[in-house]
């Protein structure tokens, strides 16, 4: 897409998203510059000019625009590859597992103080366990 004028690139963003070329500058402004996932993919500056410019990224059911992401490889090496590989759910999940506390913190804190009943399950609705349900697992 660097090849792309600007105009056309204006022009197809307000076709495909409906955003005007104020509206990208505008969340490109808010967003630092950056890559809103990444905050360090700037597209095209005047230090590079050759980098890719920063996407639209949208909800593909209700078409809603979200925010500017560093698009063009066909791996998950770009924000918005990642985004589209995985879903909603398991974006969460991994926001979650980076948290602190982890959410494996309260596991092993049960498992290595003694505790063998009553051990929180990590799946929400689901209830707690005693380690005499967990197969292959011999009680102290």
């Amino acid at each position: 897409m660097t090849s792309q004028s600007w105009r056309e690139f204006f022009r197809h963003i307000h076709s495909e998203y409906g955003i005007t070329e104020t509206e990208y500058r505008v969340l490109y402004y808010a967003q630092g510059g950056t890559c809103y996932v990444d905050r360090t993919s700037t597209g095209p500056t005047k230090r590079n000019p050759t980098a890719r410019r920063l996407g639209v990224d949208h909800n593909h059911l209700t078409g809603e625009v979200r925010g500017l992401v560093c698009t063009g490889s066909l791996t998950a090496n770009t924000c918005n590859r990642l985004i589209a590989i995985y879903e909603r759910p398991q974006l969460i999940r991994a926001v979650e597992m980076l948290s602190d506390p982890p959410p494996a913190r309260a596991v092993l804190a049960a498992l290595r103080s003694g505790q063998i009943t009553g051990i929180p399950s990590l799946i929400p609705g689901n209830p707690a366990f005693d380690l005499s349900d967990v197969k292959g697992v011999s009680l102290p």
